[in-house]
């Protein structure tokens, strides 16, 4: 009985290690992209920014919505609206089921 019991504990935690690996991973990549101020054009100071932040923050919990901001030199020879676009999905951006959010850019 005794040894039936260690192999279903060994196969239990066989089976959870992973799926807790993959939940820490995923918690780590998460946090890493909580920004929603991406000034690349280098219009704001780290202040401008801390404080764009906050406010974001706060818009996402009153609101349920994710907004995003995003200063550019140059789009890559894309339109306003497609730049806009293809950064907030592959940013992965938005809440919700329909992925609720706006971007400025």
């Amino acid at each position: 009985m005794s040894g039936l019991r260690n192999k279903l504990i060994k196969i239990i935690a066989a089976c959870l290690l992973p799926a807790l690996l993959l939940l820490f991973l995923t918690a780590a990549a998460s946090s890493a992209s909580e920004a929603r101020v991406y000034d690349q054009a280098a219009l704001f100071t780290e202040q401008e920014k801390a404080h764009l932040e906050q406010r974001i923050g706060a818009i996402r919990a009153e609101l349920s919505l994710d907004p995003v901001i995003v200063t550019v030199d140059d789009t890559g020879g894309k339109s306003s609206r497609d730049y806009a676009d293809d950064f907030y999905d592959e940013g992965g951006f938005g809440m919700g089921a329909e992925r609720d959010g706006l971007l400025l850019l």
